[in-house]
């Protein structure tokens, strides 16, 4: 080789090795730009951590997928095991001790999760091993011993979980949670409420004690007194979201669907849960008051259920695709509406026949009523009782179309036609079931009233209470405006209807035509007249002409008679000066009449006379014993009684 040729080789393969440390270093750079990057996600996993376990678990899969560098294996393990507790991913974090047992076997809490894990899963060698592993070394007692308890309710071995709950010494603090134990595992409610009442003694603001005495007071039915406890427990533990959630879905047990979702809408931009809740249940019972921000999104899992709120705006849409990813009875009616508001009867009746009848809050109204109806488009068959589940209502406590629904079955199966004809509504029932109103109607029955207003509405020729039903739920959900359109369509009017006209002309601000038909019928003995009395008399008593408001009262012993008649009287008094007056007007109704038990009491109490205040005090607390601020109030009572004495 020549030398020319020598140059040319050499310079050949100095640009290659040129080219390959170019490369080199590229490679170096992407991969310090990779090791800083993924060091600058596991800081801010580990920053999200307690607040948000599931966004870290993201990042944490997203992660790896593309490899662990070696350096940060070490920081991701503990991280992941961590968020997995928090997210309550127990199965995984099993699954995580199954592979790394040390890195499980270092944390106490994270190794108590496992042992309850594994106990109630059959695998009871591993259990017992993790268990040893602890023996004589634990700081968390009551982690413990809950844990263990619960893994002998597991094996059925309730006795033996007795024995060592009863048995277990904690320390001071502990004590509450140990009664509360015993509390769950009692065997007659006698022995449960004791256990109750010893943990209130020890602990009376404890968060879990008022929880459960809650619990305890719904089974006795005292649905008041149950209320009164979760808002204690929420109360005494106000940014814990699982007793907001608890108290929520008391709320809806017991038909207060409204007041539940006041609450989780109170909760929804901080809280994923009740985002979701509130975005469901706005489609059955109202809209959203405002349409909140939606929260980050914690859990991978609850991801597509956010988006999917928040991109679907109808009422109503096909959310069965959820059905495996979270367990909520909403997502169920959601579904079912959907099919009814499309005529899909047959695949409605399917869903609600392999559907659980288990739940405490399916909404017996809406399900027996429904499911007696799609039987009857589906297979022809008007039976009293096609439901799995039965209505546990008294006769008088069934909305109308309820009660009409069984009535009319029953006349079908005995071929009764002829007392069918008897009976107007009864007739009318019968000829809604031709018409997808009856849907709307047996919506309105359950207390469901925005899923009712997106059903189909009423018309001029609809029956009149059910056109009086519509017109309700307008003005629950809708604007004056929108409900006196629906109105307008109703004429001719007769006289209940022109009276709720002129209610609407008054939140219009349309006071000339109110007034002249509210004069018209105020005078009139029934209760369209009642109600135009009312509103009449309020309206002069705004005005401060008082005469004028009590000659109508009194003109109407339809109104006079009722508790708000006595209620206005007193009003009036009590801003004209008369306190005497409306005291002795008040004293007639103070059984039926919080108003009147509220004002005696605090008239009673600026004029010394304690006791009077507090036996108000005290039955306004027997029937509304929710009302923390009676309690307050009659503590200040008690208060002032023991410095006179002294």
């Amino acid at each position: 080789m020549d030398k020319s040729s020598r140059n040319v080789v050499l310079a050949i393969v100095g640009v290659i090795a040129l080219a390959l440390c170019l490369a080199v270093f590229a490679l170096q750079g992407r991969e310090r730009d990779r090791l800083a990057a993924e060091h600058e996600t596991l800081k801010h996993a580990q920053e999200v951590l307690e607040l948000a376990p599931g966004e870290s678990l993201k990042m944490y899969y997203k992660t790896r997928g593309n490899g662990f560098p070696a350096k940060n294996q070490a920081a991701w393990a503990p991280l992941h095991a961590r968020a997995l507790l928090k997210s309550k991913r127990i199965p995984e974090l099993a699954e995580v001790y199954r592979r790394n047992p040390e890195l499980v076997q270092t944390q106490e809490d994270l190794s108590i999760q496992v042992y309850q894990f594994l106990s109630t899963t059959g695998r009871l060698s591993a259990a017992s091993a993790l268990r040893d592993h602890w023996r004589d070394r634990e700081t968390d007692q009551l982690g413990w011993l809950t844990a263990s308890i619960t893994a002998y309710v597991y094996l059925d071995e309730i006795a033996s979980a007795r024995g060592i709950a009863s048995t277990a010494e904690l320390n001071e603090d502990d004590e509450v949670h140990r009664q509360l134990l015993l509390a769950r595992l009692a065997e007659h409610p006698a022995t449960r409420v004791a256990h109750l009442d010893a943990a209130l003694a020890l602990q009376p603001s404890e968060p879990d004690a008022r929880a459960a005495r809650a619990l305890q007071l719904e089974t006795e039915d005292e649905i008041r007194y149950a209320l009164y406890e979760h808002k204690q427990a929420l109360r005494a533990d106000p940014d814990n979201p699982e007793r907001a959630h608890a108290l929520a879905e008391f709320l809806v047990r017991n038909r207060q669907s409204r007041a539940a979702l006041n609450l989780w809408e109170s909760w929804a931009e901080k809280d994923q849960q009740a985002y979701i809740r509130a975005a469901l249940w706005s489609r059955l019972v109202r809209p959203m008051q405002r349409i909140p921000k939606t929260p980050r999104v914690f859990e991978p899992d609850l991801e597509q259920l956010v988006t999917t709120l928040a991109s679907n705006t109808e009422a109503f849409f096909n959310s069965s695709f959820l059905d495996n990813q979270v367990d909520l009875e909403e997502i169920f009616w959601i579904t079912l509406l959907n099919k009814i508001s499309t005529a899909q009867y047959t695949d409605a009746l399917t869903q609600m026949n392999e559907t659980p009848t288990d739940s405490p809050t399916l909404n017996p109204v809406m399900f027996a009523g429904f499911h007696q109806v799609l039987n009857y488009r589906v297979n022809k068959k008007f039976e009293s009782q096609s439901s799995p589940i039965t209505l546990d209502l008294r006769p008088e406590n069934s909305p109308l179309i309820t009660r009409k629904l069984q009535q009319l079955a029953k006349y079908k199966e005995n071929q009764g036609t002829d007392l069918v004809n008897n009976d107007e509504t009864l007739r009318e029932v019968e000829t809604l079931l031709a018409s997808d109103q009856i849907f709307t109607a047996i919506a309105l029955a359950g207390g469901w009233t925005e899923a009712a207003l997106n059903l189909p509405m009423p018309t001029a020729i609809s029956p009149r209470w059910l056109q009086l039903q519509w017109v309700s739920a307008l003005m629950a959900n809708r604007s004056s405006k929108i409900t006196l359109a629906y109105v307008e369509s109703l004429k001719p009017w007769d006289e209940q209807i022109e009276v709720i006209a002129a209610e609407l002309y008054l939140r219009l601000d349309s006071v000339p035509l109110a007034e002249e038909i509210l004069r018209r019928h105020a005078g009139t003995a029934t209760v369209a007249g009642a109600r135009a009395a009312d509103l009449y008399a309020r309206l002069q008593f705004e005005r401060k002409a008082y005469n004028e408001a009590l000659e109508t009262i009194i003109a109407n012993p339809a109104f006079s008679m009722t508790v708000p008649g006595h209620e206005l009287v007193a009003r009036i008094y009590i801003d004209a000066g008369a306190t005497e007056s409306a005291l002795k007007i008040l004293s007639r109704i103070t059984k039926n009449s919080t108003f009147a038990r509220e004002f005696i009491a605090a008239e009673s109490y600026r004029n010394g006379d304690y006791k009077t205040a507090s036996d108000n005090l005290a039955a306004l607390i027997r029937d509304q014993p929710e009302r923390s601020d009676l309690r307050e109030s009659l503590l200040q009572v008690a208060n002032a009684e023991q410095k006179v004495k002294l």
